[in-house]
């Protein structure tokens, strides 16, 4: 497994317009077909081909903060603590990737919305820029507000990916260009660097840490999962893709439920949409936990 740390040099905005209420992290969807344009726009199709050709397997962004890597809160975790750190722990999203690992999250400490094992603080904030339009027939003015995320110099983002294409350098295109919304203003930016990722736990069920959906005869899998669902839709070629129904970052499966890819045709184009599952074993999490 690969880990690329994306330090972010302008504000970050994820979407599919300007005026969203609510504001999220780079799912792996998202990361998945900008990396993926990226390669058509340098190489070409042929070689976007060779790369899908290899299932590539993508997580989801997720902040660090200096060397601290964090991941997302299982769902349910809450039911493992007495009731008194069980509403503490609602407010949690982000834990840290070897109390994970080791299941020691006991030992931890609550930091706003990180459960981490050293005090942590400015990772990012969730922040409102006002913008304008003018329109040049009419000469109208219009304001509005854009929700963004403002990480500090000691933090950023990072996904993981497996697979035998070497993205490193379309990455760090990537990172030139933008990646979400507002790129026409400098929005998006980042500096890329690559690590490799251990993990050091086994088991027959895992935390998802990519958007995922089941192939058909992996649903009966899912009767002792812990999972999420929410949608996912988005634009291309100025028309709207079909809304999907996904599990989410967080969800507790199976460590053999693959994930499928959905094909679809807009404006007679083949997209390509990956929902293959990425999941890191929790040896001790068990079915009756």
């Amino acid at each position: 497994m690969k880990l690329y740390k994306l330090n972010f040099e302008s504000y970050l905005h994820v979407g599919t317009g300007f005026q969203e209420e609510t504001i999220d992290l780079p799912g792996s969807d998202t990361l998945f077909l900008a990396i993926a344009t990226t390669i058509a726009e340098i190489y070409g199709e042929n070689e976007l081909k060779e790369f899908c050709n290899t299932n590539p397997i993508l997580s989801s962004a997720f902040p660090f903060y200096k060397d601290t890597l964090f991941l997302p809160k299982p769902i349910g975790l809450e039911l493992l603590f007495t009731e008194e750190i069980r509403k503490k722990m609602k407010k949690v999203r982000w834990i840290e990737k070897e109390l994970l690992e080791k299941g020691e999250l006991r030992e931890a400490e609550i930091y706003g919305k990180f459960l981490a094992s050293e005090r942590i603080q400015d990772v990012y904030d969730e922040i409102e820029i006002v913008r304008h339009t003018k329109d040049r027939i009419k000469e109208l003015t219009t304001v509005f507000t854009v929700r963004a995320f403002k990480f500090s110099k000691k933090s950023g983002l990072y996904f993981l990916y497996k697979g035998d294409y070497d993205i490193y350098d379309v990455v760090k295109v990537l990172g030139e260009v933008g990646i979400g919304g507002g790129r026409s203003v400098g929005f998006g930016k980042f500096r890329a660097s690559e690590e490799n990722f251990a993990w050091h736990s086994d088991g027959d069920y895992g935390l998802l840490i990519s958007k995922c959906i089941p192939d058909k005869n992996e649903v009966q899998k899912l009767g002792k999962a812990r999972y999420m669902i929410a949608e996912r839709g988005g634009w291309t070629e100025n028309s709207r893709k079909r809304k999907l129904r996904v599990l989410v970052e967080g969800s507790i499966l199976p460590c053999d439920v693959k994930g499928r890819w959905i094909i679809e045709r807009v404006n007679n184009l083949e997209i390509y949409r990956n929902y293959l599952a990425f999941t890191l074993p929790i040896g001790w999490w068990s079915d009756e936990s």
